[in-house]
C-alpha cells in the first residue's frame, strides 16, 4: 500500500492532465482507437463516395465482422445489431411470451433490458447477486424457477463472467423437470473478451448480446451491438428481423452500419490487449490499496478472470451507506473522481418501481449501499493511478480520523 506521507505527497502535486475534466467510473470512451480504426473508416467513406455504392445495408465491412466475432468467441453464428438493447427485443421477438410467462433477471443492471420485457407485459421475478462477482445468485436463482419460467437473463456485470455452465444447466433440469423450454439470454454488454473457462464468454444459452456503445470495451462509432448464438433456426429469424423481415416475415431496421462495422473490424483485432491493460492498471491499483483498512477488493472467482470493466470498491460491513456516500462525494468535490454506482434499476428509476416494485433482495440491497467504482481504464498511466489511489486513502482515513 502507498504510505500516507506518499499520499499526500502524490497530492500536494494537484491532479495530472486532464486536470479540467471529471475522471468518470465509466469513462465516455471505454477503449481506445489509432491509425486503424481511422484509416478503415476513411476507406469506406472513400469507397462508398460514388452513387453506384453509397452505404448499402449489405456491405462486405458488416459480413467481415459479424464472422471475425463468432470466430473470436468460438459460436457458430454472430448478427451485427444497432445495439444491444435493440438486439434483446428482436430475440424476445421470436420466444412467443405470454403474459403468464415468467422471467427471472437481476436488478443490478442498466434498465435497458427491463425496458424491452416491458412491452410484452410477462411476471418479473428479481434475482439476487452475489456481492462478489456481482452476478447472478445460483442459489437463489434456483429457488425462483418455477413451471411458469420461461426465460431467465443472467447478466455478465462487471467484467467477470457469469458461471455460464451452471446456469445452463439449472435451465435444462427445470426444463426437463416441468416439460417447459427454459431459454437462457445472457447480457453480454460489458463482457466483450471476458474470460469464462478456458474460453471467450458468447457461446452460453440460446444466445448472448454484446454492446458496443462508446463506453463499453470496444466500441462501433459509439454504438453498435453482436448477438452470438449456435441455434441457426434463431440466427435465421434474426437476420430477416434484422432488415425489415425480408419477404415473408416482421423485420424493423436492426441494422448496423458498415462504417460501424469498419471500426469494429479493428477495433476487435486490439480487444484482447485492451482488456490485458486493463488487468495491468487493476492489478497496481490493488497493490497501492492493498492493506487499507474498511474496504474490501474486487477478486476473481476461479471460473474467470476479471477484465475490470468496472472498478467495484466496497466499504466493509462495519460501514455502510453514510460512509459510501462520504467517500462518493469527497472524491467528487475534493479531486474530480466521479465514481460509478451499478443501478439497483427498481429504485434507481421511477418507471422501473411504479411497473414492478422494488423486490426484496438482501444482497443486492447490500450491495447497493456499499459499492463505489472509480475510474478505470487501459491508458490510465502510472502518474494518473497513484493520484487516484492517494485520493481514495486519503478520503478513507479521514473517515476513520472522523470517527
Amino acid at each position: 500500500m502507498i504510505s500516507n506521507s506518499q499520499v499526500l505527497n502524490i497530492l500536494s502535486n494537484g491532479k495530472p492532465e486532464p486536470k479540467n475534466k471529471k475522471w468518470y467510473g465509466e469513462p465516455n470512451l471505454g477503449s481506445y482507437y489509432g491509425k486503424e480504426e481511422i484509416n478503415a473508416v476513411n476507406k469506406v467513406l472513400r469507397d462508398s463516395k460514388h452513387w453506384s455504392n453509397g452505404f448499402g445495408p449489405n456491405s462486405s465491412e458488416i459480413t467481415t465482422f459479424e464472422k471475425d466475432f463468432a470466430n473470436y468467441c468460438n459460436v457458430k453464428y454472430s448478427i451485427a445489431v444497432s445495439n444491444n438493447g435493440d438486439g434483446f427485443d428482436m430475440v424476445l421477438s421470436t420466444l412467443n411470451l405470454t403474459t403468464k410467462d415468467e422471467i427471472i433477471a437481476p436488478s443490478i443492471n442498466f434498465k435497458a433490458w427491463h425496458m424491452a420485457l416491458h412491452r410484452y407485459r410477462c411476471k418479473m421475478v428479481f434475482c439476487d447477486i452475489d456481492i462478489n462477482t456481482m452476478n447472478i445468485d445460483l442459489t437463489d436463482l434456483e429457488k425462483k424457477i418455477t413451471s411458469k419460467t420461461r426465460l431467465i437473463c443472467p447478466v455478465h456485470m462487471g467484467g467477470i463472467a457469469c458461471d455460464v455452465d451452471k446456469i445452463d444447466i439449472l435451465a435444462k433440469k427445470y426444463s426437463k423437470k416441468y416439460g417447459t423450454k427454459i431459454c437462457v439470454v445472457y447480457d453480454s454488454a460489458r463482457a466483450a473478451g471476458v474470460n469464462y473457462k478456458k474460453s471467450k464468454v458468447g457461446n452460453g444459452g440460446l444466445c448472448e448480446i454484446f454492446s458496443f456503445h462508446g463506453a463499453k470495451l470496444m466500441t462501433t462509432f459509439g454504438e453498435g451491438g453482436m448477438i452470438t448464438t449456435n441455434n441457426k433456426s434463431l440466427w435465421n429469424k434474426l437476420k430477416e428481423m434484422q432488415s425489415y423481415g425480408g419477404e415473408y416475415s416482421w423485420g424493423l431496421n436492426y441494422r448496423m452500419s458498415k462504417v460501424e462495422a469498419a471500426f469494429g473490424i479493428e477495433q476487435l483485432k486490439r480487444l484482447d490487449e485492451m482488456n490485458n491493460k486493463r488487468i495491468r492498471v487493476a492489478k497496481r491499483r490493488i497493490s497501492n490499496l492493498k492493506g487499507l483498512k474498511n474496504i474490501i477488493l474486487p477478486s476473481n472467482p476461479d471460473y474467470s478472470q476479471s477484465i475490470y470493466y468496472l472498478f467495484p470498491i466496497l466499504v466493509d460491513t462495519d460501514w455502510g451507506y453514510k460512509e459510501r456516500n462520504y467517500i462518493i462525494e469527497t472524491l467528487e468535490k475534493k479531486y474530480d473522481i466521479v465514481c460509478s454506482i451499478p443501478k439497483f434499476i427498481n429504485k434507481r428509476w421511477k418507471f422501473i418501481s411504479q411497473n414492478y416494485g422494488i423486490p426484496e433482495l438482501k444482497n443486492t440491497e447490500d450491495f447497493y449501499n456499499r459499492v463505489f467504482c472509480p475510474i478505470i481504464h487501459p491508458l490510465l498511466n502510472k502518474k494518473q493511478e497513484l493520484f487516484i489511489s492517494s485520493a481514495i486513502i486519503n478520503t478513507i482515513n479521514q473517515i476513520t480520523f472522523l470517527k
